[in-house]
Protein backbone atom coordinates (compact mmCIF):
# COMPACT_ATOMS: atom_id res chain seq x y z
CA UNK A 1 0.00 0.00 0.00
CA UNK A 2 1.12 3.34 -1.27
CA UNK A 3 0.85 5.77 1.81
CA UNK A 4 0.06 9.66 0.87
CA UNK A 5 -2.37 12.33 1.41
CA UNK A 6 -5.02 10.16 -0.24
CA UNK A 7 -6.62 10.69 -3.71
CA UNK A 8 -10.77 10.87 -3.84
CA UNK A 9 -11.79 8.35 -6.60
CA UNK A 10 -15.20 9.56 -9.10
CA UNK A 11 -17.64 7.86 -11.02
CA UNK A 12 -17.09 8.96 -14.48
CA UNK A 13 -19.86 11.24 -14.86
CA UNK A 14 -19.47 14.81 -14.20
CA UNK A 15 -21.08 16.98 -11.45
CA UNK A 16 -20.61 20.19 -10.43
CA UNK A 17 -20.27 18.52 -6.71
CA UNK A 18 -17.35 16.07 -8.10
CA UNK A 19 -15.68 19.35 -9.83
CA UNK A 20 -15.86 21.36 -6.91
CA UNK A 21 -14.36 18.28 -4.95
CA UNK A 22 -11.84 17.40 -7.50
CA UNK A 23 -10.63 21.12 -7.33
CA UNK A 24 -10.33 21.32 -3.38
CA UNK A 25 -8.69 17.97 -3.47
CA UNK A 26 -6.00 19.27 -5.44
CA UNK A 27 -5.48 22.46 -3.61
CA UNK A 28 -4.41 20.09 -0.60
CA UNK A 29 -2.26 18.20 -3.06
CA UNK A 30 -4.29 14.72 -3.65
CA UNK A 31 -3.94 13.04 -6.62
CA UNK A 32 -7.74 13.34 -8.34
CA UNK A 33 -8.97 10.46 -10.50
CA UNK A 34 -11.84 9.77 -12.55
CA UNK A 35 -12.10 5.79 -12.40
CA UNK A 36 -13.08 4.79 -16.29
CA UNK A 37 -16.66 2.74 -16.97
CA UNK A 38 -14.45 -0.25 -17.21
CA UNK A 39 -12.27 -0.54 -14.10
CA UNK A 40 -9.70 0.41 -11.99
CA UNK A 41 -6.06 1.55 -13.77
CA UNK A 42 -3.26 0.08 -12.47
CA UNK A 43 -1.29 2.41 -10.61
CA UNK A 44 -4.03 2.97 -8.30
CA UNK A 45 -5.00 -1.14 -7.55
CA UNK A 46 -3.96 -1.82 -3.72
CA UNK A 47 -4.47 1.72 -2.75
CA UNK A 48 -5.83 2.17 1.17
CA UNK A 49 -6.16 5.64 0.86
CA UNK A 50 -8.90 6.58 -1.38
CA UNK A 51 -12.42 7.59 -0.75
CA UNK A 52 -14.75 7.25 -3.39
CA UNK A 53 -17.36 9.64 -4.38
CA UNK A 54 -20.04 8.50 -6.84
CA UNK A 55 -22.46 11.61 -6.84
Amino acid sequence: MTPGPGFPAFAPHHSDTAALLADAARRRGMDVTVLPADGVPERYRGRADDAHYCG
